[in-house]
């Protein structure tokens, strides 16, 4: 390697150009197979799962806020 300072940068550049170009493609790939209409529904159920897990989070540190206050007393 002659010239290491400009290599080096010009690689990880190129490097990150194929990352992106594959990780957009893959986006595009991934709509074109399963459609829009699978993903909303798939992001719907997702949120539903996620909200159910926050209010069991919420409702055990409610849980626990209670315990250490009682016993404060």
């Amino acid at each position: 390697m002659k010239t290491p300072q400009k290599v080096i940068p010009q690689s990880m550049l190129y490097g990150m150009i194929i990352i992106a170009i594959l990780y957009i493609g893959s986006n595009f790939l991934y709509h074109a197979v399963i459609g829009l209409m699978v993903c909303d529904l798939a992001q719907l159920w997702l949120r539903t799962q996620l909200f159910h897990y926050l209010v069991i989070l919420e409702l055990a540190l409610l849980s626990i806020m209670v315990i250490i206050s009682a016993q404060e007393v």
